[in-house]
């Protein structure tokens, strides 16, 4: 790899930033220049690798800098702001028993129009909040299950019981999922830029 090798990547890199705030841009390109300054090209080609293709270095400065400005506001995007995604953990942990329904069905929306969230972290959001309405469902309304009426067998509490506990668990992790992953992808950006 040569010196036109690495103008290139950081040429393509400085291009694929023009809609990440001029700071959060220069800074990133800056470093990464300084990063191979003065390597051999078998040492700066080691390091592009290991810095990853400059679409995957954009990408990921766009999605996950906490900085980063919207160009007609100046300011951060609602829909990644911290009190947005608090909010969204939320509505759909426990919207649905403060506002029935209601509640639920706008954390999983405010889930799906964000992108503070992966795709991954969006279906394991949806995917627990529709099994535990389904474990409520099943267990509250007699007769939706057959043969499970709560109403009518004392036998069938402690499997009730049960099964609320672990919806609770499943909540609680699902909400750790959806709060960790925007803040690891945040601290990790932080991490590139210094």
């Amino acid at each position: 790899m040569n010196n036109t090798t690495v103008n290139a990547y950081l040429r393509e890199l400085d291009s694929l930033l023009e809609d990440v705030d001029a700071e959060t841009r220069s800074s990133l390109v800056d470093g990464i220049r300084e990063e191979l300054a003065g390597l051999s090209p078998s040492e700066a080609a080691d390091r592009i690798r290991l810095i990853g293709d400059p679409a995957y270095v954009a990408a990921s400065a766009r999605v996950s800098e906490p900085a980063r400005r919207n160009s007609d506001h100046g300011q951060v995007p609602v829909t990644e702001r911290s009190w947005y995604v608090a909010l969204t953990v939320v509505l759909i942990t426990i919207g649905g028993f403060i506002v029935p329904w209601v509640g639920w069905i706008a954390g999983i929306v405010m889930l799906w129009i964000s992108r503070a969230w992966t795709t991954r972290e969006k279906w394991i959001g949806m995917l627990a909040l529709l099994a535990t309405a389904a474990a409520v469902v099943a267990t509250a309304m007699p007769g939706v299950v057959p043969g499970l009426d709560p109403t009518g067998n004392a036998l069938i509490w402690p499997a009730i019981v049960t099964l609320y506990v672990l919806a609770a668990l499943l909540y609680s992790l699902t909400a750790a999922v959806l709060i960790v992953g925007p803040l690891r992808r945040r601290r990790q950006i932080r991490r590139s830029l210094v």
